[in-house]
This record gives C-alpha cells, structure tokens and sequence, in this order.
C-alpha cells in the first residue's frame, strides 16, 4: 500500500514538471520575435513549432526562468542564421577530416559518444576548425535530440603555435550558450607542462554548472574512457582508424522541406503568420537581397534617384542604418581621406557599434565617393572574412555618386575585432562587370588605381548594462563570452613579461660574456706584469754579479 502512495507521489511530480515545462514552452513559443523567426531555416522552425525536446532544454538549463530562456533562445537563433550552421560544406572541413583531426568514435564509461580533436593538427588562427567543431556537434545534437557527449583533446607533441585562445573561446560560448548541456567532460589529454598558465587562462572563462576542464593522462585517462575506446597511441587498445568512408557517411542530412511545417491541415496563418516559402538570403527586414549587383545610393552631389535591383524594386537602406549614412554623406572634409578620384570616409578607422537592440552584431558605414568624371569600380578586403559581412563587397560607383558600404561584425567575434584590417581597392575604368576586378587591376595603369586602408575600433555598451531587462543583460554576456576584458589583459601582461625575460636572458648573457673576457684581459695582463718583475730581477742579479 505504502509502495503504491510513493508511486503515485512519484507520478503526480512527474507529470506536474511536464506541465510546468510546457507551460513555459508555450510561452516562450508565444514571445519569440516573429521577424527572427522568418530568417531561420526551415528545420529550426520545425524544431520550434513542432517539438518539445529544443525548447525545453534551454528552458531547464536556466532554471525555469522564461526572460533568460528567451534571451539565449533568440541568440541562438541568430547565430545560427549568421552563422549558416545547416549549410556548412563539407568541402571546407574536408581538409580537417583528411588528417583526422576531428571525428566522433566511441563512448565513455557512462556510455556518452566521444568527440576527439587533435590540437597537433590544428593552426592557430585557423576558422575551418570552428566549422568542423560545429559540424560535428550539430550533427550530433539534433540527431540524438540533445543527449551529451564527451570532448576529449588530445594535446600530444603541440606546442605553443598550437593552441588557439580564440578557438577556446568559441568552443566553450558554442557549448554554453547555442547547446546546452551537450557536453558532459571536457577532457584534457598529456598537455605539455609549458600549457599550465594557459589552462588557468581558458578555466577563467567556464562558469561554476558547466563542465569544467580536466587534465587527464596516459595513467588517469580509464576513469573517464574504457581501454578498448583509447586509440593505441594514447595507450589504448582501440585499433579503430577514421577513413574516408566514415567522410562521407557523415555528410549531414540537408534542412528538412518546409512544406512539413504546415502538414496535417496546419493553418499557415495560425503558425506565426506564414512563414515564407523560400528562404531568401537578407540580413535586416528592408535590407535588399544579397544578390544586388547595382550600387547602393544615398545623398549623391548631382540630382540623381537610387538605382534599382535586379527586381524592379529601390535598393534601400535598412531604417536603424540611414542616420549614420546621412552622417558619413555629409561629414566635414576633414573626415573623408581624398584621392585623385575617390573619397572615402572614414578616413583612418571603422568605429563598430550595436545600433539598437534588434540586432546582436555590430555594425558602421563606409562612405566611397566618386569625385571624378569617370566610372569606378571598387573592392573591399579584410584580414578575417569569417567575422565580417561586407554589403556591397564590390561594386561600381558612377561619376558624382556615393557607395554605402556596411560593415557588420558578428557578435561572437567581438573580443579579437579591433585587431582587423579593411583595404578598399579602386579603380577607374568603364567596365561594368566586378566579377573581372582583378585581371583589370593587374592590366591597368597606377593612375587608374587607389588604395584605402582602415583599422577597426570596437565600442562596447556594457556601461549602460545597469538596470537592464534580463534579455539585456544576457545578450550582452553572450557578446562578450563573459569576463574577455580582464583574460585579454592578462595575456598582454604575460606577452609583455615573456619579451622582458628573453631581454634580460640576452643581457645577463652579455655581462657574462663581458666579465669573462674581463678576466681572460686580468689574467693577460698579470703575466706580462710578472714576466717583467722576473726580466727586472734578472738584470739586477747580473748587475750586482758584475760588481
């Protein structure tokens, strides 16, 4: 009797967390930004609509408390969408996967599937490892419907150019805030002792919860792993080689129709009102679409409309972005860096900002002036294109007319942007194809050609953070990975304190080089002093002999 009253008990908890769960699900459903919604991909959406599992988990892992949910919920989504995670080739990671740098194999003692990287393979500095990384746990994620895993990175024969802080940072944000709960044990396998400071550094940036790092060993490693999963070169005994038939088994399913959505006499206009049926590549909601092959115009010198895209329609400028155009347009001269036949402002440096809240990444405008009688055309570079989005990267400016180029940073990138670089290459010539850019800039003339270099400045808002909604605070902790500010720092002070110590070996070398040729010229000279006492000795011996 006492048995089944516990059972019902048991029972009766059970399906009131369900409720309480989907309660809260229903209202995070209800509060998500329906325009957000519209750019996700149709699988997301799916996910969203559809199923519990998604929502719920984020849901538990901040404690039932909706604001948060909903705060993270959205940037994910938006990373995602930035970030194009269902759409990663498998071409750009196949290098990766052809050395074996990255692959799940294998389970755990708590029979978790293992996720292996290989740091020795990887170069600091190198993005395609963010993609594998994101490759094989979405893959992972969504199949299993958010069960953990294990990542276990094996540090053997690396070294100091192996290890990437950046490549950390985006590994542990990933897992904190786009995948919750995924991983059960970051595993650190034989790191070299002169990582010890740097495993101090990283361990600043996991909060107390999540899983925290553990330096394992070729002794210590069966308390987390079983021998016969342990590769042979780490001691194992598992034989097991990933092959280029593993490559393509592991090629991800594609986003699922989005006719699915609306199946089983689902009303559209019931469902967030319809999402579209194509998934078009746009940025902000009057942005145009990525594939504008005319010039973006605004306050030009002469009369002149804005030219129109591909469609018929004006290419416009998103509405949070035309003060700061209106700005860059009509700013003093001082501000514009003048050429024989270009301007542009700014004139030294990109000042990236977040405009309002709507959008988590951050963003500035570059004005590029046409000041000649001529056709230019124009191309933009940066030092890292993953971090960027460049709308137009290329295009023509005629005579008198001025380019609105935007300049958007992804927000997760926001620690490492200041130390970017932008080049805008011009050039003068009445060709109206971008695409032959460069074979005209390798045949043209230097007087047809000018280049514009530009550094990047980041402006953080963390100081409006006090009184701030939970959404706020939230998205402002996932722009800056938590506590970045201060782990920068200290990195420049050991950089600082690692140059001071070469230099003070090179001089304490110096002096030690110097006192012993010091005292190689004492010793030199003590014997000529001698030999010429004993010279002196002798002749006085031979005088006094004489007499």
């Amino acid at each position: 009797m006492n048995g089944s009253i516990r059972s019902a008990r048991r029972f009766s908890t059970v399906s009131n967390d369900s409720a309480r769960i989907a309660i809260h699900i229903s209202e995070l459903r209800a509060r998500l930004d329906k325009e957000i919604l519209r750019k996700c991909s149709p699988s997301d959406c799916y996910r969203i609509l559809r199923e519990e599992w998604w929502l719920a988990t984020f849901i538990l892992c901040y404690n039932s408390d909706v604001d948060v949910a909903l705060a993270v919920v959205t940037q994910c989504l938006k990373w995602r969408h930035n970030f194009q995670v269902e759409y990663i080739g498998l071409l750009s990671i196949k290098p990766l996967l052809d050395r074996k740098m990255i692959y799940i194999h294998g389970y755990d003692v708590e029979r978790n599937p293992i996720l292996w990287l290989r740091m020795r393979e990887h170069s600091n500095g190198d993005r395609d490892t963010e993609k594998a990384f994101i490759f094989w746990i979405e893959r992972h994620y969504m199949e299993s419907r958010g069960a953990p895993l294990s990542i276990l990175i094996d540090m053997t024969s690396t070294t100091l150019v192996n290890l990437d802080y950046d490549l950390f940072k985006f590994i542990l944000h990933a897992l904190k805030y786009y995948y919750p709960n995924c991983a059960q044990d970051l595993l650190i396998f034989e790191s070299p002792t002169m990582l010890n400071a740097s495993w101090k550094i990283i361990r600043t940036w996991i909060d107390v919860g999540h899983p925290q790092l553990t330096l394992v060993t070729r002794d210590s490693i069966d308390q987390f792993i079983h021998h016969q999963f342990v590769p042979a070169h780490m001691g194992g005994e598992d034989q097991w080689e990933f092959t280029m038939d593993e490559i393509a088994r592991c090629i991800p399913s594609r986003a699922l129709n989005e006719e699915i959505i609306y199946e089983n006499g689902v009303d559209r206009d019931d469902k967030l009102n319809a999402f579209p049926n194509k998934r078009s590549v746009k940025f902000e909601s009057e942005d145009e679409d990525a594939t504008r092959r005319t010039p973006l115009m605004i306050g030009t010198p002469t009369v002149r409309k804005p030219s129109k895209g591909p469609s018929g329609r004006r290419s416009m400028l998103p509405s949070s972005l035309r003060p700061l155009a209106d700005r860059r347009v009509h700013a003093p001269s001082t501000d514009w860096a003048i050429d024989n036949f270009l301007s542009v402002c700014p004139r030294e440096e990109l000042t990236l900002s977040r405009l309002d809240d709507s959008s988590n990444d951050l963003v500035d405008i570059v004005a590029v002036r046409n000041t000649s009688d001529r056709a230019v055309l124009f191309k933009i570079k940066t030092t890292s294109p993953e971090k960027f989005r460049v709308r137009p990267s290329g295009g023509r400016v005629a005579p008198g007319a001025t380019e609105i180029v935007r300049v958007y940073l992804q927000n997760e990138y926001r620690a490492t942007g200041s130390r970017e670089k932008f080049l805008l290459m011009a050039l003068q010539h009445d060709s109206t194809n971008i695409e032959e850019f460069g074979e005209l800039w390798n045949h043209s003339p230097q007087e047809w050609r000018a280049e514009h270099k530009l550094r990047c400045k980041i402006v953080d808002d963390d100081s409006s953070s006090n009184g701030s909604t939970p959404k706020e605070r939230v998205g402002r902790t996932l722009g800056t990975g938590g506590g970045g500010g201060e782990v920068e720092s200290l990195r420049q002070d050991l950089s600082t304190l690692s140059s001071n110590q070469k230099i003070l070996g090179i001089v304490v070398a110096f002096l030690l080089l110097l006192q012993f040729m010091c005292i190689l010229n004492e010793r030199s000279n003590n014997a000529s002093l001698r030999l010429a006492i004993e010279t002196l000795a002798n002749a006085n011996r031979n005088s006094h002999d004489d007499l």
